[in-house]
């Protein structure tokens, strides 16, 4: 589960935020200390496809833990879990398949096939199966059974991987590479190199950070796999707010956090972070600095 978690500074006394989520009536709400007096609320009209739950999620306050541990500034978390597959791989999901279609990359029927830690597989062969295309799912080998099982159940067919690497003659986009050459109407979506993953971050999560705050952030933190969400949030919000920081969470270990994306790789146990190489996906002018966790095999 990928956490958007922010550090923010609130005016002192009443603030009208006025919030729209594009879909029904605009509507206010006061904010006094951990108070919301909502004027008027808005609902969302009936969708015609599950796709157009992707993206507006919930900005969630957190009290106990802040107050626990001293903090003294405030802490809000975006809430990617409410997205229809359960991370904001759905938001760059959705935009893959816009932009290849209209490039005429995707042949209506075809296969696309992707290598994963396991959210971008579950978002893609989702999408996928509401399109009308196949799906083949290149996984690691630590790629859970829950999200192995919730691939087949979209339609994908998993190939397990027998290690966790990506680059490299055994790396997983090897595999996957040879499998498009043997599927005709195939299209690798390659999560790592594809732009239209941190694109779909800057027209919506960014977007929507800005506008749930009130343009009042001071620190956005966001961990490290394709790079695609802080680079896509991180440079929106640097062009709305100039003075906010970007933080990249990483394993160390990982080469994405290496200045020179060089270095000792290790392996790490959690999915979706700690790669062996810098995708172009990532754009590190945006971050500022780093925070670097232990969470090794």
């Amino acid at each position: 589960l990928y956490v958007l978690i922010f550090f923010f500074q609130a005016e002192d006394g009443i603030r009208d935020v006025e919030r729209s989520r594009g879909l029904g009536d605009v509507y206010k709400r006061q904010v006094h200390g951990d108070s919301i007096d909502m004027e008027k609320k808005s609902y969302r009209p009936i969708s015609n496809s599950i796709l157009e739950a992707v993206g507006n999620t919930p900005l969630i306050r957190l009290n106990k833990i802040p107050k626990e541990e001293g903090v003294e500034c405030e802490i809000l978390v975006k809430c990617e879990f409410m997205n229809p597959t359960g991370s904001h791989k759905d938001r760059m999901a959705q935009n893959i398949f816009e932009e290849a279609e209209k490039a005429g990359k995707l042949k209506p029927g075809g296969t696309i096939i992707e290598a994963t830690g396991g959210n971008t597989g579950l978002s893609l062969s989702f999408v996928a199966a509401l399109r009308g295309y196949k799906s083949v799912i290149v996984a690691t080998s630590h790629t859970s059974q829950e999200k192995v099982d919730l691939m087949k159940g979209y339609g994908a067919d998993i190939i397990k991987a027998k290690n966790t690497l990506f680059k490299g003659p055994d790396g997983l986009l090897a595999l996957s590479q040879r499998i498009h050459e043997s599927i005709p109407d195939s299209y690798l979506t390659l999560q790592f190199e594809n732009m239209a993953g941190p694109l779909a971050h800057y027209n919506t999560t960014g977007e929507e950070l800005f506008e749930q705050t009130g343009g009042k952030i001071d620190y956005f933190f966001m961990a490290m796999g394709t790079g695609s969400t802080i680079s896509g949030t991180g440079k929106k919000l640097k062009e709305k707010i100039p003075s906010v920081k970007v933080i990249g969470c990483d394993p160390v270990g990982s080469l994405i956090s290496q200045p020179d994306g060089k270095g000792t790789y290790v392996p790490v146990k959690t999915e979706g972070v700690g790669l062996n190489f810098v995708p172009n996906t990532c754009d590190k002018k945006v971050v500022d600095d780093w925070m670097l966790s232990l969470i090794h095999i």
